[in-house]
């Protein structure tokens, strides 16, 4: 039993009455609130800055700590025996590791209690008396499991549980959790996507279900002492959850706090964000700052936006909830003025339309071919495909006869090459009766040197500079026509995107057959969200475009580009913004603007 220890307030007042001994004027008691947010993952240095929160609570010597797997079930309705000590096991675990992260921080004059409250199921929480005196008038503070918010939520909502955590964080316990746990953070929480939606589909409306805390609803919000002015979102870069977290801000006309993978920040008061800790970053998406505005529009109902403020918190970084100003090494960032706000001119310098499509093999006969065979003539075209940054011959040979199949019947001829370094007769009669070519590229770190190295791609570029043809650049060929673009290699795993959060990638020149903009193709599927913002920081002149697969930009030599086909197209303006690097390496930025454009949308803020 603790019933010897005092209760926090009077604690802190008698600690606090201690120091000012003699001096005039009475002791207050902290009763500031404080979170740790945490992407994902128990890595030490993010438990160790839960812990370190926790123990500067302490007032009587002893850091007591509550671990609750409230996310741990597949359902809240109930658990197998079985399950439930598998999982009560696991969740032990993490109360190990939780408790070593501790003793790791807390002085030596202090000692680490931290108990596993076996509580899985709605049951449980209903069921719920304090027998085991965990939730006492001392406790420093309570951990929520990473797993599954919604059974969370379900479990706790309305329960002695929840009463008894809400009183414990009133009174100064600090709150924290990863992935789930971090979820439940927020009164309007995000549940996840709705049906079979994911990353690729996260910009679509209606893909990603929030659950309010208040007012009729289908679904239970967060925790009632949870933000009120924000929502939160965790894997951000990990696991591509930026487009959900761009989705979400808008449509609820809230800031949205994403924090990735193995990195955790402190918020004190609802306000005060500092002392981001881990591997990468988190990010405010912000749509009230320049009061955006979302619609949906396209084949798929995706999300059409402007003028949204995006800041990188790395570490050194943070972030002032009250004025929603971030900083960067201790310094405020102010708000910009975006009065006349425009972007450099986005042309090309031929006179015919330059296609910058971010991946068309999905959907080879699509929106985006189509507009591009009725500028390149119709069914009196005559295309060439050329397939050109391949590691493998035969991938190069399979892609270009795909295309080639998919519009043979609609146009009067289309024949393939595959960038090999010669360029035979056949071929360049090919290229000189061409109207349209398709260039398909397919890893953005072989696309440079093998463009440079073709006889003929500088055909085709010598036609279409001379105004002989209409050019489609696919995917790593569409990064290749801008100013200058990520050379990164195809994704062998797109849940390593937090990488390219890290440091500079590696930059290459472009073609420069697009001005005053730089590329990232396939944006959602493959989570290219980090070289997006590394494109940004690497030619602020530039507007960064990320292209989702089955979409393009159509550019001619005058006017605003034009967006084409069934999902998105990513502006992000960089004009007004300032970068920095985190102490972790980790790209930082502040007053970013992005905008979102859908099909038959011209580019343009």
């Amino acid at each position: 039993m603790r019933s010897s220890r005092l209760p926090r307030r009077l604690a802190l007042i008698v600690a606090a009455t201690a120091l000012v001994a003699g001096q005039a004027g009475t002791a207050v008691a902290d009763t500031s609130t404080v979170f740790v947010t945490i992407g994902s993952d128990y890595q030490a240095d993010t438990l160790q800055l839960f812990a370190r929160e926790a123990a500067e609570r302490d007032t009587n010597g002893t850091v007591h700590l509550l671990v609750l797997p409230i996310t741990y079930s597949l359902s809240a309705d109930g658990t197998t025996k079985s399950e439930r000590k598998k999982n009560l096991t696991l969740a032990d675990n993490r109360r190990g590791q939780i408790e070593t992260a501790c003793n790791a921080v807390k002085a030596a004059s202090q000692a680490c209690d931290v108990d596993l409250v076996p509580v899985l199921v709605r049951s449980d929480a209903v069921a719920f008396t304090d027998t085991g005196s965990w939730f006492e008038p001392d406790l420093d503070g309570m951990y929520v499991l990473g797993g599954d918010q919604t059974v969370a939520m379900n479990t706790v909502h309305d329960t002695p549980l929840e009463a008894d955590m809400t009183d414990a964080f009133d009174h100064g316990a600090v709150f924290a959790g990863n992935s789930a746990g971090l979820a439940v953070q927020s009164r309007d929480m995000i549940n996840g996507y709705t049906g079979s939606n994911g990353p690729a589909e996260s910009m679509r409306q209606g893909a990603v279900e929030v659950c309010h805390d208040s007012g009729p609803t289908t679904c239970q919000g967060g925790m009632p002492f949870g933000f009120s002015n924000l929502i939160t979102d965790q894997h951000v870069f990990e696991l591509g959850r930026t487009g959900r977290s761009l989705n979400v801000a808008v449509t609820e006309d809230k800031p949205v706090l994403g924090m990735d993978a193995a990195t955790a920040a402190v918020v004190v008061d609802q306000r005060t964000l500092r002392d981001v800790t881990g591997d990468t970053l988190g990010y405010v998406i912000d749509p009230t700052a320049f009061a955006s505005t979302a619609s949906f529009g396209g084949p798929n109902h995706t999300l059409r936006t402007g003028d949204v403020a995006v800041h990188l918190l790395p570490a050194g970084a943070g972030f002032d909830f009250s004025t929603m100003t971030p900083s960067q090494g201790g310094t405020a960032q102010a708000k910009p003025s975006i009065a006349g706000r425009a972007y450099p001119s986005i042309v090309t310098t031929s006179t015919r339309p330059l296609y910058l499509a971010g991946g068309i093999l999905g959907d080879p006969a699509g929106a985006v071919t189509q507009a591009f065979l009725g500028d390149a003539g119709g069914s009196a075209a005559r295309i060439v495909v050329v397939a050109a940054g391949y590691a493998k011959a035969a991938e190069a040979r399979a892609d270009a006869k795909a295309l080639v199949a998919s519009i043979s019947g609609s146009v009067a001829s289309a024949t393939w090459i595959v960038a090999d370094g010669t360029l035979d007769t056949t071929e360049a009669a090919s290229i000189a009766g061409a109207t349209g070519v398709i260039l398909t590229g397919q890893d953005r770190s072989r696309i440079g040197a093998s463009l440079a190295a073709s006889p003929e791609w500088a055909a085709v570029r010598s036609r279409f500079l001379a105004g002989g043809l209409t050019l489609l650049a696919d995917d790593a060929a569409a990064a290749a026509m801008g100013t200058r673009y990520a050379a990164t290699p195809v994704p062998t795993d797109v849940e390593l995107a937090p990488e390219d959060a890290l440091g500079t990638p590696p930059l290459a020149a472009g073609e420069a057959l697009a001005s005053n903009v730089t590329v990232q193709p396939r944006l959602l599927p493959d989570q290219h969200w980090p070289l997006l913002f590394q494109l940004a920081r690497a030619e602020p002149s530039d507007i960064a475009l990320g292209i989702d697969v089955g979409t393009a930009v159509r550019l001619t030599g005058a006017n605003a580009p034009t967006v084409v086909g069934d999902s998105a197209v990513v502006a992000l303006d960089s004009s007004r913004a300032t970068f920095a690097t985190g102490t972790n390496t980790a790209i930082g930025a502040s007053w970013l603007l992005l905008d979102s454009f859908v099909d038959g949308d011209a580019v343009a803020p």
